[in-house]
């Protein structure tokens, strides 16, 4: 007569069973979302007017663009008339392209699908995007861009495509970006690429040095403002208030 299994032993392999079920339909579910990104994004490149640019940049111009945005080396833009607005965003997403940001965003993506119940690969994805957003913006304005206009070509091309693996222009937290307009930033290296360890992600050093919440930002008509006493009401042609979160 054979010993029966162990009640104990029984009850944590079922309970190893369900979390492998649970793991493995958390890394499908990531999968196939990836996956409808990449489709979108393909569907608008076919179905675009393609045009070539210096620095083997391509340009997909769409009617199923409303947000700029960009992956690998093509710039995806909507029907844009202001030859400004159209040259903010150029240098804007040729930043994102020059820095390679979409070979981050899709290294981030990856750990995603692979950890996608650790916290920790959330969170560094979300500061990881702050960064890449904040260096795009420098490298724009340094261009030569007033920073006003340059707020206004943002605040435009607020709403839109919403696709975690592309670099998008209007990418929150804006009113941290535009307070980060015509400042002097430290930023210490140390995008992580090769650290995937076995059970959890240890997020190497990466900051922004940045001054604690300074509350809602205020653009009256590209212009930061603190208030509104000083601003008769008759004149403002245009006011946005920001909040980050």
């Amino acid at each position: 007569m054979s010993a029966g299994r162990n009640p104990a032993e029984t009850e944590s392999n079922a309970a190893l069973t369900i979390g492998l079920y649970v793991y493995m339909m958390g890394i499908a579910v990531m999968l196939l979302s990836g996956l409808n990104q990449f489709r979108r994004i393909w569907h608008i490149r076919k179905n675009g007017l393609r045009t070539s640019h210096e620095h083997n940049v391509t340009v997909v111009t769409s009617t199923k663009v409303k947000t700029p945005f960009s992956f690998l080396r093509t710039i995806y833009l909507p029907q844009i008339d202001n030859e400004t607005e159209r040259s903010h965003i150029f240098a804007h997403e040729l930043s994102h392209i020059l820095h390679r940001h979409s070979l981050e965003k899709i290294f981030m993506e990856v750990l995603k699908i692979l950890f996608w119940f650790n916290p920790f690969i959330w969170l560094f994805t979300i500061r990881l995007v702050e960064v890449q957003e904040l260096e795009a913006d420098s490298d724009a304005l340094s261009n030569g861009f007033g920073i006003n206009d340059y707020r206004a070509t943002l605040l435009k091309y607020l709403f839109g495509i919403e696709l975690d693996m592309v670099n998008c222009m209007a990418r929150h937290p804006l009113a941290k970006r535009f307070r980060a307009m015509g400042r002097q930033h430290k930023w210490k290296n140390g995008r992580v690429w090769l650290l995937v360890p076995m059970v959890m992600i240890s997020i190497a050093a990466f900051a922004l040095t940045e001054s604690p919440s300074e509350g809602p930002v205020i653009v009256i008509d590209g212009q930061i403002e603190k208030g509104f006493d000083h601003i008769d009401p008759a004149q403002i042609k245009a006011m946005t208030i920001i909040k980050d979160k």
